[in-house]
């Protein structure tokens, strides 16, 4: 649904509840969007490796073992940290 309006988004997880419901089967999902994943799913896994302030959060090392990427991080003029991915480890 990433790459769909909203309209769309909302079709196409109708569709698949509806899909499930009447053929008996589970969808597994991932979604980025967690207020449509709240909506939407019975049952939502959620892996949450830390939170707080995005400039601690948010580091090369950090973003190397959870995602298996480097990535160069600079602040923008707010401060706030800006990720460019590189490549993939």
């Amino acid at each position: 649904t990433a790459a769909l309006d909203v309209r769309h988004q909302l079709t196409v997880l109708d569709l698949l509840r509806r899909t499930a419901r009447d053929q008996g089967i589970v969808v597994a999902a991932a979604l980025h969007d967690l207020s449509l994943a709240a909506i939407y799913a019975n049952h939502v896994v959620c892996r949450v490796d830390a939170a707080g302030p995005a400039t601690e959060v948010l580091t090369a090392a950090r973003l190397r073992r959870v995602y298996r990427v480097e990535a160069e991080l600079t602040r923008g003029a707010d401060g706030r940290p800006r990720v460019t991915p590189l490549r993939a480890v």
